[in-house]
């Protein structure tokens, strides 16, 4: 009996440690990227064609605005190119003024953070809500700079569990991100 229940011990200790026993630890850890790229939309002088790493089979879509969304559960993944006059630290404090100005019940600005990832110049802001009547949702938002007057804004999107998976996949798709047209 004490055998045994040495072993019931050893089992709960390892499924309770291991990432798929927590809800928020999704599809991401050790999710293989691969190229990705999709045209710009016909006609539209705004839409700009982007190369991104993409998980290995997360379904795909692409938005009417020449932007794409990678989905697998609940965890999103979006990708827009634009262009730009204002920095990415200036994109990404407006989206805050504006987000706190919404007065939505229950939306939090974490945090803005400034860093450089793979030479180029990101701005991230962190956001959490919770929508009429869903569930919580955390948000990060990176503007990436592609010289001056081009860039690419990635959105990834989760439950507040997921926050150290949702950060992975950003910081690896981030430098895959390429201008392709």
């Amino acid at each position: 009996m004490k055998r045994t229940l040495s072993v019931l011990v050893a089992v709960a200790t390892v499924l309770l440690a291991s990432p798929a026993a927590h809800a928020g630890d999704d599809p991401l850890p050790g999710q293989r990227l691969a190229p990705r790229q999709w045209p710009a939309v016909p006609g539209n002088p705004d839409s700009l064609t982007y190369r991104v790493g993409a998980p290995v089979g997360w379904r795909f879509s692409q938005l009417p605005d020449g932007g794409a969304a990678f989905e697998e559960g609940r965890w999103r993944l979006l990708v827009q190119g634009q262009w730009h006059e204002r920095s990415a630290r200036t994109q990404a404090a407006l989206k805050a003024d504006h987000l706190a100005d919404s007065g939505k019940p229950g939306l939090v600005v974490e945090r803005t953070t400034h860093t450089a990832v793979a030479g180029e110049r990101v701005t991230t802001l962190t956001f959490r809500w919770r929508p009429d009547g869903g569930r919580a949702r955390l948000v990060l938002v990176r503007w990436i700079a592609h010289g001056s007057v081009a860039g690419a804004r990635l959105q990834v999107a989760g439950g507040p569990a997921d926050r150290a998976g949702l950060t992975d996949l950003l910081d690896r798709v981030t430098p895959t991100v390429q201008l392709a047209g």
